[in-house]
C-alpha cells in the first residue's frame, strides 16, 4: 500500500531547531530508503517541510518508521498520512 506524509515544521518550531538534528535525519531517511518504505522524499519550496512518498503494508508500519526520524523523535514536525491508489479516470479513455 502506497501513503504520501505530508511533514511540516511544527507550530513554535524554527528552521534553526533542525539543524542539530540534519545529519541523523538524513542517515534515518537513508536507512528507510535503502529498507523499501521510503520511495521518495521531496521538499517543500513554499515553507519548511517535505513530502514523503512510502510503501507499507498499512498505517501502522509508516508511523513506525517515520518515528525512526529524529525530527519526529524531537516534536520538530506536524505529520500527515494518506493512503493513496491509482488514479481511476484513465478508464474513461477506454468507456
Amino acid at each position: 500500500m502506497q501513503f504520501v506524509v505530508s511533514a511540516l515544521l511544527a507550530p513554535g518550531k524554527s528552521p534553526d531547531d533542525l539543524g542539530p538534528h540534519a545529519k541523523g535525519e538524513a542517515a534515518a531517511a537513508w536507512e528507510l530508503t535503502k529498507s523499501g518504505i521510503l520511495r521518495n522524499l521531496l521538499l517543500r519550496e513554499d515553507k519548511p517541510g517535505a513530502y514523503l512518498m512510502m510503501e507499507a503494508k498499512d498505517e501502522a508500519e509508516v508511523k513506525a518508521a517515520l518515528d525512526t526520524l529524529p525530527f519526529v523523535q524531537h516534536g520538530l514536525l506536524t505529520i500527515e498520512i494518506s493512503p493513496v491508489g491509482p488514479y481511476a479516470g484513465f478508464e474513461l479513455l477506454h468507456g
